[in-house]
Protein backbone atom coordinates (compact mmCIF):
# COMPACT_ATOMS: atom_id res chain seq x y z
CA UNK A 1 0.00 0.00 0.00
CA UNK A 2 1.11 3.77 -0.79
CA UNK A 3 1.04 6.31 1.93
CA UNK A 4 0.19 10.01 1.02
CA UNK A 5 1.46 11.99 3.90
CA UNK A 6 -0.50 15.76 3.69
CA UNK A 7 0.33 18.40 5.69
CA UNK A 8 -2.76 20.01 5.89
CA UNK A 9 -6.57 18.80 4.92
CA UNK A 10 -6.96 21.80 2.30
CA UNK A 11 -5.32 19.97 -0.78
CA UNK A 12 -4.44 22.62 -3.67
CA UNK A 13 -1.89 19.91 -6.15
CA UNK A 14 -2.40 17.04 -7.95
CA UNK A 15 -1.49 13.34 -6.26
CA UNK A 16 0.83 11.39 -9.08
CA UNK A 17 0.90 7.64 -8.29
CA UNK A 18 2.72 4.56 -9.41
CA UNK A 19 1.90 1.28 -8.74
CA UNK A 20 4.09 -1.92 -9.74
CA UNK A 21 1.78 -4.56 -11.97
CA UNK A 22 2.71 -8.07 -12.94
CA UNK A 23 0.58 -9.43 -15.81
CA UNK A 24 -1.46 -12.72 -15.26
CA UNK A 25 -1.55 -14.36 -18.46
CA UNK A 26 -4.07 -17.31 -17.05
CA UNK A 27 -6.19 -14.18 -17.51
CA UNK A 28 -5.31 -13.57 -21.53
CA UNK A 29 -5.97 -17.46 -21.71
CA UNK A 30 -9.42 -17.84 -20.22
CA UNK A 31 -10.54 -14.48 -21.55
CA UNK A 32 -9.68 -15.61 -25.24
CA UNK A 33 -10.96 -19.33 -24.52
CA UNK A 34 -14.56 -17.61 -23.70
CA UNK A 35 -14.61 -15.49 -26.84
CA UNK A 36 -13.66 -18.89 -29.23
CA UNK A 37 -10.23 -17.89 -30.12
CA UNK A 38 -7.82 -20.48 -30.68
CA UNK A 39 -4.81 -18.62 -30.90
CA UNK A 40 -3.33 -15.34 -29.96
CA UNK A 41 -0.75 -13.10 -31.49
CA UNK A 42 1.29 -11.40 -28.83
CA UNK A 43 2.69 -8.88 -29.26
CA UNK A 44 2.14 -7.11 -32.83
CA UNK A 45 2.06 -3.89 -33.66
CA UNK A 46 -1.50 -2.24 -35.13
CA UNK A 47 -0.01 0.85 -36.56
CA UNK A 48 -3.76 2.30 -35.76
CA UNK A 49 -2.59 3.13 -32.67
CA UNK A 50 -0.03 5.81 -34.26
CA UNK A 51 -1.79 8.79 -32.47
CA UNK A 52 -2.16 10.82 -36.14
CA UNK A 53 -5.10 8.34 -36.99
CA UNK A 54 -7.69 6.91 -35.17
CA UNK A 55 -7.76 3.34 -34.06
CA UNK A 56 -8.71 0.21 -36.30
CA UNK A 57 -9.08 -2.63 -34.67
CA UNK A 58 -8.20 -3.97 -31.06
CA UNK A 59 -6.23 -7.14 -30.32
CA UNK A 60 -4.60 -8.96 -27.86
CA UNK A 61 -1.33 -7.90 -29.21
CA UNK A 62 -1.79 -4.20 -28.04
CA UNK A 63 -2.33 -5.16 -24.33
CA UNK A 64 0.43 -3.66 -22.83
CA UNK A 65 0.59 -5.97 -20.28
CA UNK A 66 1.97 -8.79 -21.65
CA UNK A 67 1.78 -11.62 -20.25
CA UNK A 68 4.12 -12.66 -16.88
CA UNK A 69 5.68 -9.56 -17.35
CA UNK A 70 5.90 -6.66 -15.10
CA UNK A 71 4.82 -2.83 -15.55
CA UNK A 72 4.30 0.46 -14.09
CA UNK A 73 0.90 2.39 -13.91
CA UNK A 74 1.45 5.72 -13.62
CA UNK A 75 -1.59 8.18 -13.13
CA UNK A 76 -2.44 11.39 -11.65
CA UNK A 77 -5.29 12.42 -9.20
CA UNK A 78 -6.22 15.88 -8.95
CA UNK A 79 -7.95 17.32 -5.83
CA UNK A 80 -11.66 17.01 -7.34
CA UNK A 81 -11.35 13.20 -7.54
CA UNK A 82 -10.30 12.73 -3.98
CA UNK A 83 -11.93 16.57 -2.00
CA UNK A 84 -15.23 16.91 -1.05
CA UNK A 85 -16.93 20.10 0.51
CA UNK A 86 -16.81 20.86 4.38
CA UNK A 87 -18.62 22.75 6.58
CA UNK A 88 -16.77 26.27 6.53
CA UNK A 89 -16.99 26.23 2.42
CA UNK A 90 -13.66 24.75 2.27
CA UNK A 91 -12.78 22.03 -0.66
CA UNK A 92 -11.05 19.38 1.49
CA UNK A 93 -9.18 15.97 1.08
CA UNK A 94 -10.25 13.88 3.86
CA UNK A 95 -7.95 11.36 5.16
CA UNK A 96 -8.41 7.63 4.64
CA UNK A 97 -7.51 4.12 2.41
CA UNK A 98 -8.61 4.87 -1.61
CA UNK A 99 -8.88 1.85 -3.70
CA UNK A 100 -8.40 2.57 -7.61
CA UNK A 101 -9.25 -0.32 -10.09
CA UNK A 102 -8.07 -0.28 -14.07
CA UNK A 103 -9.79 -2.58 -16.74
CA UNK A 104 -12.68 -2.91 -19.08
CA UNK A 105 -15.82 -2.81 -16.71
CA UNK A 106 -16.55 -3.66 -12.83
CA UNK A 107 -16.32 -7.17 -14.02
CA UNK A 108 -13.06 -7.56 -15.33
CA UNK A 109 -10.49 -5.75 -13.15
CA UNK A 110 -6.74 -6.03 -14.14
CA UNK A 111 -5.66 -3.93 -11.77
CA UNK A 112 -6.43 -2.85 -8.21
CA UNK A 113 -4.55 -1.37 -5.43
CA UNK A 114 -5.35 0.59 -2.40
CA UNK A 115 -3.07 3.62 -1.28
CA UNK A 116 -3.71 5.96 1.89
CA UNK A 117 -4.01 9.70 2.44
CA UNK A 118 -3.18 10.68 6.24
CA UNK A 119 -2.59 13.71 7.90
CA UNK A 120 0.39 14.84 9.29
CA UNK A 121 0.45 14.29 12.67
CA UNK A 122 3.39 16.67 13.80
CA UNK A 123 1.63 19.57 11.89
CA UNK A 124 -1.66 19.05 13.66
CA UNK A 125 -1.09 21.25 16.10
CA UNK A 126 -0.02 24.52 13.65
CA UNK A 127 -3.13 23.99 11.37
CA UNK A 128 -5.70 23.89 14.89
CA UNK A 129 -7.18 27.29 13.64
CA UNK A 130 -8.35 26.09 10.36
CA UNK A 131 -11.77 24.19 12.25
CA UNK A 132 -12.22 27.16 14.27
CA UNK A 133 -15.63 29.14 13.80
CA UNK A 134 -16.97 31.88 15.00
CA UNK A 135 -20.14 34.03 16.44
CA UNK A 136 -21.22 36.68 17.10
CA UNK A 137 -23.59 38.15 19.84
CA UNK A 138 -24.43 41.78 19.33
CA UNK A 139 -25.51 44.26 21.86
CA UNK A 140 -28.57 45.73 20.13
CA UNK A 141 -31.54 44.00 18.33
CA UNK A 142 -30.91 45.36 14.78
CA UNK A 143 -27.57 45.84 15.21
CA UNK A 144 -28.00 49.49 14.94
CA UNK A 145 -26.27 51.95 17.20
CA UNK A 146 -27.07 55.51 18.50
CA UNK A 147 -25.38 57.43 20.38
CA UNK A 148 -23.86 57.77 23.31
CA UNK A 149 -23.79 54.00 22.57
CA UNK A 150 -20.22 52.28 21.34
CA UNK A 151 -20.85 49.65 18.81
CA UNK A 152 -20.61 46.35 21.08
CA UNK A 153 -20.47 42.53 20.41
CA UNK A 154 -19.25 39.41 22.05
CA UNK A 155 -17.05 37.30 19.86
CA UNK A 156 -17.31 33.32 20.85
CA UNK A 157 -16.70 29.69 18.75
CA UNK A 158 -19.64 27.48 17.55
CA UNK A 159 -17.96 25.06 19.08
CA UNK A 160 -16.23 24.33 22.10
CA UNK A 161 -12.39 23.77 21.36
CA UNK A 162 -11.76 19.69 21.92
CA UNK A 163 -8.10 20.39 22.88
CA UNK A 164 -6.03 23.00 24.53
CA UNK A 165 -5.66 25.73 21.89
CA UNK A 166 -3.98 29.04 22.02
CA UNK A 167 -4.08 31.46 18.60
CA UNK A 168 -4.03 35.19 18.75
CA UNK A 169 -8.20 36.87 18.09
CA UNK A 170 -7.82 39.36 15.10
CA UNK A 171 -10.88 41.97 14.65
CA UNK A 172 -9.80 44.49 11.64
CA UNK A 173 -12.34 47.04 10.71
CA UNK A 174 -13.03 49.03 7.95
CA UNK A 175 -15.31 51.19 7.01
CA UNK A 176 -18.18 50.18 3.83
CA UNK A 177 -16.24 51.30 1.30
CA UNK A 178 -13.01 49.66 3.15
CA UNK A 179 -10.95 52.12 3.87
CA UNK A 180 -9.34 50.68 7.38
CA UNK A 181 -10.34 51.95 10.59
CA UNK A 182 -8.93 49.50 13.68
CA UNK A 183 -7.36 46.33 14.09
CA UNK A 184 -7.58 44.52 17.45
CA UNK A 185 -5.35 41.40 18.65
CA UNK A 186 -6.62 39.63 21.60
CA UNK A 187 -4.07 36.48 22.90
CA UNK A 188 -6.42 33.67 23.66
CA UNK A 189 -5.64 30.86 25.17
CA UNK A 190 -8.33 28.05 25.62
CA UNK A 191 -8.76 24.76 27.94
CA UNK A 192 -9.78 21.87 26.45
CA UNK A 193 -13.70 21.63 26.61
CA UNK A 194 -13.81 24.86 26.91
CA UNK A 195 -15.45 27.98 25.29
CA UNK A 196 -14.40 31.38 23.68
CA UNK A 197 -16.25 35.05 25.51
CA UNK A 198 -14.87 38.17 24.02
CA UNK A 199 -16.01 41.39 24.33
CA UNK A 200 -15.48 43.97 21.32
CA UNK A 201 -16.10 47.41 22.07
CA UNK A 202 -16.07 50.41 18.97
CA UNK A 203 -15.87 53.94 19.29
CA UNK A 204 -16.69 54.98 15.73
CA UNK A 205 -15.72 57.93 14.26
CA UNK A 206 -18.44 59.08 12.22
CA UNK A 207 -22.24 57.83 11.24
CA UNK A 208 -22.07 55.32 8.68
CA UNK A 209 -21.65 51.45 8.22
CA UNK A 210 -18.15 49.37 9.46
CA UNK A 211 -17.36 45.85 8.17
CA UNK A 212 -15.66 43.79 10.92
CA UNK A 213 -13.46 40.50 10.02
CA UNK A 214 -12.88 38.54 12.76
CA UNK A 215 -10.74 35.46 12.92
CA UNK A 216 -8.15 33.11 14.48
CA UNK A 217 -4.28 33.70 13.86
CA UNK A 218 -1.61 30.94 14.83
CA UNK A 219 2.12 31.06 13.29
CA UNK A 220 0.98 32.45 10.23
CA UNK A 221 -2.30 30.11 9.71
CA UNK A 222 -5.72 32.16 9.47
CA UNK A 223 -8.79 30.28 10.41
CA UNK A 224 -11.84 30.92 8.07
CA UNK A 225 -12.82 34.43 9.11
CA UNK A 226 -16.11 35.47 10.22
CA UNK A 227 -17.57 38.67 8.67
CA UNK A 228 -19.99 41.43 9.28
CA UNK A 229 -21.45 44.73 9.04
CA UNK A 230 -22.81 46.97 11.94
CA UNK A 231 -24.58 50.14 11.68
CA UNK A 232 -24.12 53.62 13.54
CA UNK A 233 -26.32 56.37 13.56
CA UNK A 234 -27.78 55.84 10.12
CA UNK A 235 -30.04 59.04 9.55
CA UNK A 236 -27.11 60.97 10.04
CA UNK A 237 -25.29 59.65 6.87
CA UNK A 238 -24.73 62.76 5.11
CA UNK A 239 -24.81 62.54 1.34
CA UNK A 240 -26.45 65.87 -0.47
CA UNK A 241 -28.40 65.52 -3.31
CA UNK A 242 -26.34 66.57 -6.42
CA UNK A 243 -29.26 67.30 -8.83
CA UNK A 244 -28.71 69.69 -11.30
CA UNK A 245 -30.74 72.85 -11.65
CA UNK A 246 -32.58 71.66 -14.35
CA UNK A 247 -33.58 68.36 -12.33
CA UNK A 248 -37.61 69.29 -11.81
CA UNK A 249 -37.72 70.40 -15.34
CA UNK A 250 -36.09 67.39 -16.88
CA UNK A 251 -39.22 65.15 -15.43
CA UNK A 252 -42.04 68.00 -15.71
CA UNK A 253 -41.37 68.05 -19.31
CA UNK A 254 -40.71 64.03 -19.42
CA UNK A 255 -44.33 63.53 -17.84
CA UNK A 256 -46.03 66.24 -20.55
CA UNK A 257 -44.51 63.68 -22.73
CA UNK A 258 -45.38 60.72 -21.45
CA UNK A 259 -49.22 62.43 -21.08
CA UNK A 260 -49.49 62.59 -24.61
CA UNK A 261 -49.16 58.66 -25.43
CA UNK A 262 -52.84 57.19 -25.20
CA UNK A 263 -52.41 53.96 -23.15
CA UNK A 264 -54.91 52.15 -25.15
CA UNK A 265 -55.29 49.82 -22.19
CA UNK A 266 -56.05 45.83 -22.81
CA UNK A 267 -56.99 43.06 -20.12
CA UNK A 268 -57.32 39.64 -20.97
CA UNK A 269 -59.30 37.35 -18.09
CA UNK A 270 -56.64 34.17 -17.18
CA UNK A 271 -59.53 32.13 -16.06
CA UNK A 272 -56.49 29.47 -14.84
CA UNK A 273 -54.78 32.13 -12.69
CA UNK A 274 -58.55 33.50 -11.48
CA UNK A 275 -59.20 32.14 -8.12
CA UNK A 276 -62.94 31.88 -6.11
CA UNK A 277 -62.73 35.52 -4.31
CA UNK A 278 -60.59 37.27 -7.36
CA UNK A 279 -60.03 37.75 -11.13
CA UNK A 280 -56.59 37.89 -12.85
CA UNK A 281 -55.75 39.79 -15.69
CA UNK A 282 -53.34 40.25 -18.00
CA UNK A 283 -53.16 43.89 -18.51
CA UNK A 284 -51.40 45.65 -21.99
CA UNK A 285 -51.13 49.65 -22.24
CA UNK A 286 -48.77 52.07 -24.27
CA UNK A 287 -46.15 54.54 -22.39
CA UNK A 288 -43.41 56.87 -22.77
CA UNK A 289 -42.12 56.46 -26.41
CA UNK A 290 -45.24 54.38 -27.33
CA UNK A 291 -43.80 51.28 -26.19
CA UNK A 292 -46.21 48.34 -24.70
CA UNK A 293 -45.55 47.74 -21.82
CA UNK A 294 -47.53 44.84 -19.61
CA UNK A 295 -48.46 43.67 -15.96
CA UNK A 296 -51.01 41.25 -14.15
CA UNK A 297 -54.19 42.42 -12.34
CA UNK A 298 -55.96 40.57 -10.01
CA UNK A 299 -59.84 42.02 -8.68
CA UNK A 300 -62.11 41.16 -6.31
CA UNK A 301 -64.95 39.15 -7.91
CA UNK A 302 -67.68 41.22 -5.40
CA UNK A 303 -68.64 44.29 -6.39
CA UNK A 304 -67.34 47.51 -4.60
CA UNK A 305 -64.51 49.99 -4.20
CA UNK A 306 -60.94 48.85 -3.69
CA UNK A 307 -57.73 50.66 -2.41
CA UNK A 308 -54.62 48.49 -4.59
CA UNK A 309 -50.91 47.97 -3.88
CA UNK A 310 -48.92 48.18 -7.09
CA UNK A 311 -45.93 45.74 -6.98
CA UNK A 312 -42.91 47.14 -8.70
CA UNK A 313 -40.24 44.59 -9.51
CA UNK A 314 -36.20 43.67 -9.46
CA UNK A 315 -33.79 43.71 -11.70
CA UNK A 316 -34.42 41.15 -14.55
CA UNK A 317 -36.70 39.71 -12.21
CA UNK A 318 -38.86 36.64 -14.19
CA UNK A 319 -42.29 37.49 -14.41
CA UNK A 320 -44.76 36.80 -11.30
CA UNK A 321 -49.32 37.25 -10.12
CA UNK A 322 -50.43 38.38 -7.00
CA UNK A 323 -51.89 35.91 -5.14
CA UNK A 324 -55.24 35.69 -5.93
CA UNK A 325 -56.49 33.84 -2.80
CA UNK A 326 -54.94 36.18 -0.54
CA UNK A 327 -55.72 40.14 -0.11
CA UNK A 328 -59.69 39.97 -0.70
CA UNK A 329 -60.22 43.57 0.47
CA UNK A 330 -57.67 44.76 -1.94
CA UNK A 331 -56.89 44.99 -5.72
CA UNK A 332 -53.39 44.33 -6.57
CA UNK A 333 -51.42 44.95 -9.93
CA UNK A 334 -47.77 43.77 -10.84
CA UNK A 335 -45.98 45.99 -13.35
CA UNK A 336 -43.32 45.01 -15.80
CA UNK A 337 -41.42 47.61 -17.16
CA UNK A 338 -39.92 47.65 -20.72
CA UNK A 339 -38.08 45.04 -21.59
CA UNK A 340 -38.40 43.52 -18.00
CA UNK A 341 -40.58 41.26 -16.18
CA UNK A 342 -43.19 39.87 -18.79
CA UNK A 343 -41.25 41.16 -21.55
CA UNK A 344 -37.53 39.94 -20.64
CA UNK A 345 -38.12 36.99 -23.11
CA UNK A 346 -38.10 39.55 -26.19
CA UNK A 347 -35.77 42.35 -24.15
CA UNK A 348 -34.34 44.56 -26.89
CA UNK A 349 -32.42 46.75 -24.67
CA UNK A 350 -29.91 44.56 -23.55
CA UNK A 351 -28.60 45.53 -20.21
CA UNK A 352 -30.19 48.06 -18.99
CA UNK A 353 -28.39 49.57 -16.58
CA UNK A 354 -26.39 51.06 -19.66
CA UNK A 355 -28.50 51.39 -22.38
CA UNK A 356 -28.90 54.81 -23.87
CA UNK A 357 -26.35 56.13 -22.04
CA UNK A 358 -25.08 58.37 -24.43
CA UNK A 359 -27.63 60.98 -23.29
CA UNK A 360 -30.53 61.51 -20.30
CA UNK A 361 -32.82 61.74 -23.25
CA UNK A 362 -32.39 58.22 -24.36
CA UNK A 363 -31.45 56.58 -21.20
CA UNK A 364 -33.32 53.40 -20.58
CA UNK A 365 -34.22 54.14 -16.60
CA UNK A 366 -35.87 57.87 -18.18
CA UNK A 367 -38.97 55.43 -20.20
CA UNK A 368 -38.94 53.07 -17.24
CA UNK A 369 -39.64 55.85 -14.46
CA UNK A 370 -42.38 56.76 -16.97
CA UNK A 371 -43.86 53.04 -17.33
CA UNK A 372 -44.01 53.14 -13.76
CA UNK A 373 -46.52 56.28 -13.84
CA UNK A 374 -48.76 54.58 -16.40
CA UNK A 375 -49.19 51.84 -14.13
CA UNK A 376 -50.57 54.29 -12.16
CA UNK A 377 -52.55 55.92 -14.70
CA UNK A 378 -53.97 52.26 -15.67
CA UNK A 379 -55.18 51.40 -12.07
CA UNK A 380 -56.31 54.97 -11.23
CA UNK A 381 -58.94 54.62 -14.32
CA UNK A 382 -60.27 51.03 -12.95
CA UNK A 383 -64.07 51.72 -11.85
CA UNK A 384 -63.92 48.71 -9.07
CA UNK A 385 -60.38 51.22 -7.23
CA UNK A 386 -60.76 53.61 -4.64
CA UNK A 387 -58.04 56.46 -6.46
CA UNK A 388 -57.64 57.86 -3.40
CA UNK A 389 -55.87 54.83 -1.78
CA UNK A 390 -53.07 53.93 -4.24
CA UNK A 391 -50.04 52.92 -2.44
CA UNK A 392 -46.78 50.95 -3.72
CA UNK A 393 -44.21 48.78 -3.18
CA UNK A 394 -41.08 46.96 -3.92
CA UNK A 395 -37.61 45.47 -3.59
CA UNK A 396 -34.62 46.14 -5.20
CA UNK A 397 -34.56 47.96 -7.98
CA UNK A 398 -38.78 47.80 -7.01
CA UNK A 399 -37.62 49.79 -3.93
CA UNK A 400 -35.98 52.51 -6.08
CA UNK A 401 -39.07 52.62 -8.32
CA UNK A 402 -41.34 52.88 -5.35
CA UNK A 403 -39.33 56.21 -4.05
CA UNK A 404 -39.60 57.22 -7.95
CA UNK A 405 -43.12 56.89 -7.77
CA UNK A 406 -43.93 58.91 -4.25
CA UNK A 407 -41.24 61.34 -6.08
CA UNK A 408 -43.14 61.70 -9.45
CA UNK A 409 -46.86 60.78 -8.88
CA UNK A 410 -48.82 62.63 -6.27
CA UNK A 411 -51.69 59.82 -6.15
CA UNK A 412 -50.00 57.37 -4.69
CA UNK A 413 -50.74 58.10 -0.31
CA UNK A 414 -47.73 55.23 0.85
CA UNK A 415 -44.68 53.56 -0.34
CA UNK A 416 -42.64 50.96 1.19
CA UNK A 417 -39.35 49.98 -0.58
CA UNK A 418 -37.18 47.81 0.81
CA UNK A 419 -33.07 47.40 -0.48
CA UNK A 420 -33.09 49.94 -2.15
CA UNK A 421 -31.05 50.13 -5.97
CA UNK A 422 -30.13 52.96 -7.94
CA UNK A 423 -29.12 55.05 -4.75
CA UNK A 424 -26.02 57.48 -4.22
CA UNK A 425 -23.98 56.25 -7.39
CA UNK A 426 -20.71 57.55 -6.05
CA UNK A 427 -20.88 55.82 -2.97
CA UNK A 428 -22.65 53.30 -4.42
CA UNK A 429 -19.51 52.09 -7.00
CA UNK A 430 -17.16 52.57 -4.43
CA UNK A 431 -18.98 50.17 -2.13
CA UNK A 432 -20.40 47.38 -4.50
CA UNK A 433 -18.39 45.43 -7.48
CA UNK A 434 -21.78 45.14 -8.78
CA UNK A 435 -23.15 47.53 -10.80
CA UNK A 436 -19.88 49.65 -11.15
CA UNK A 437 -18.66 46.76 -13.48
CA UNK A 438 -21.62 47.66 -15.85
CA UNK A 439 -20.25 50.79 -15.74
CA UNK A 440 -16.77 49.99 -16.33
CA UNK A 441 -17.38 47.56 -19.15
CA UNK A 442 -19.73 50.46 -20.46
CA UNK A 443 -16.60 52.88 -20.58
CA UNK A 444 -13.80 50.32 -21.79
CA UNK A 445 -16.40 50.17 -25.33
CA UNK A 446 -16.40 53.91 -24.76
CA UNK A 447 -13.05 55.44 -24.16
CA UNK A 448 -14.08 59.00 -24.87
CA UNK A 449 -16.95 58.88 -22.06
CA UNK A 450 -15.45 59.42 -18.25
CA UNK A 451 -16.84 58.77 -15.00
CA UNK A 452 -18.08 62.17 -14.75
CA UNK A 453 -19.92 62.08 -17.97
CA UNK A 454 -21.61 59.55 -16.19
CA UNK A 455 -22.23 61.01 -13.28
CA UNK A 456 -24.02 63.92 -15.01
CA UNK A 457 -26.51 61.77 -16.56
CA UNK A 458 -27.05 59.54 -13.80
CA UNK A 459 -27.72 62.68 -11.18
CA UNK A 460 -31.03 62.88 -13.24
CA UNK A 461 -31.89 58.98 -11.94
CA UNK A 462 -30.39 58.89 -8.50
CA UNK A 463 -33.13 58.00 -6.26
CA UNK A 464 -31.30 60.17 -3.15
CA UNK A 465 -32.34 63.16 -5.98
CA UNK A 466 -35.89 61.80 -5.88
CA UNK A 467 -36.34 61.52 -2.34
CA UNK A 468 -36.71 65.34 -1.47
CA UNK A 469 -39.78 65.02 -3.70
CA UNK A 470 -41.97 62.67 -1.74
CA UNK A 471 -44.64 63.95 0.36
CA UNK A 472 -46.26 60.47 1.59
CA UNK A 473 -45.49 58.61 4.36
CA UNK A 474 -43.32 55.89 3.49
CA UNK A 475 -41.24 52.93 5.52
CA UNK A 476 -38.28 51.38 4.48
CA UNK A 477 -36.40 47.86 5.02
CA UNK A 478 -32.65 47.18 4.88
CA UNK A 479 -31.08 44.00 4.48
CA UNK A 480 -27.80 45.11 7.24
CA UNK A 481 -25.60 42.38 5.40
CA UNK A 482 -26.63 43.62 1.86
CA UNK A 483 -23.27 43.46 -0.70
CA UNK A 484 -25.89 44.47 -3.53
CA UNK A 485 -27.79 47.40 -2.60
CA UNK A 486 -25.78 48.36 0.65
CA UNK A 487 -27.60 50.01 3.82
CA UNK A 488 -25.53 53.09 2.90
CA UNK A 489 -27.45 53.63 -0.64
CA UNK A 490 -30.62 52.69 1.47
CA UNK A 491 -30.01 55.60 3.84
CA UNK A 492 -28.94 58.18 1.34
CA UNK A 493 -32.14 58.86 0.12
CA UNK A 494 -34.31 57.86 2.89
CA UNK A 495 -32.46 60.44 5.14
CA UNK A 496 -33.45 63.02 2.39
CA UNK A 497 -37.47 61.94 2.70
CA UNK A 498 -39.18 65.11 4.56
CA UNK A 499 -42.08 63.30 4.81
CA UNK A 500 -43.66 61.26 7.54
CA UNK A 501 -40.90 58.04 7.82
CA UNK A 502 -39.83 55.04 9.11
CA UNK A 503 -37.11 52.50 8.66
CA UNK A 504 -36.74 48.26 9.87
CA UNK A 505 -33.39 46.83 9.65
CA UNK A 506 -32.67 43.06 9.18
CA UNK A 507 -29.31 42.58 10.87
CA UNK A 508 -28.61 39.48 9.73
CA UNK A 509 -30.42 39.17 5.75
CA UNK A 510 -27.70 39.84 2.98
CA UNK A 511 -29.84 41.36 -0.38
CA UNK A 512 -33.35 40.54 1.42
CA UNK A 513 -35.56 41.48 4.36
CA UNK A 514 -36.68 39.49 7.47
CA UNK A 515 -40.07 37.63 7.21
CA UNK A 516 -41.73 40.29 9.07
CA UNK A 517 -41.23 42.91 7.08
CA UNK A 518 -44.39 41.38 4.85
CA UNK A 519 -47.16 41.73 8.01
CA UNK A 520 -45.10 45.26 8.67
CA UNK A 521 -46.16 46.30 5.20
CA UNK A 522 -49.73 45.63 5.22
CA UNK A 523 -50.12 46.91 8.31
CA UNK A 524 -48.75 49.84 7.50
CA UNK A 525 -50.81 50.54 4.21
CA UNK A 526 -54.04 49.02 6.00
CA UNK A 527 -53.33 52.16 8.96
CA UNK A 528 -52.66 54.73 6.44
CA UNK A 529 -55.36 54.04 3.91
CA UNK A 530 -57.62 52.92 6.88
CA UNK A 531 -58.23 49.35 6.69
CA UNK A 532 -58.96 47.27 9.30
CA UNK A 533 -55.63 45.51 9.99
CA UNK A 534 -55.69 41.43 10.14
CA UNK A 535 -54.50 40.02 13.07
CA UNK A 536 -51.65 37.54 12.29
CA UNK A 537 -52.52 33.84 12.11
Amino acid sequence: MIKIIIQTVLLFFSVSILFAQKSNKIYHKEEALALGYTNIYSPILDISRDPRWGRVVECYGEDPYLAGESRTVNFTLTPQELGLWNKHDEFVVEPGTFTVMTGSSSEEIKLTENFEVAADVSAEKEADVNSLSFRIDVADEDWIFLTPQQIEFEISLLEPVSEKNDFNLICNITTDDYKPIDSKKYPVNIEQGKNLNRQIQFAPPAPGFYRFSVYAEKNGKKSPAKKFNIGYEPEKIISPSDAKTDFEDFWKNTRAELDKVAPRYKLTLMEDKSSEIKNMYHVEMYSFGDIKIEGYYSAPKKAGKYPVIVYYMGYGANPYFPDANALPDFCEFVLSTRGQGIQKASNTYGDWLVYGLENKENYYYRGAYMDLIRGIDFVASRPEIDAEKIVVEGGSQGGAFAMTACALDKRIKAGAPHITFLSDFRDYFNICPWPRSAFEKYLRANPEKSWNDLYDKLTYFDIKNMAPYITCPIIMGVGLQDETCPPHTNFAGYNLVTSPKQYYVYPEQKHAVGKSWWKTREDFFRKILMQPIKNSK
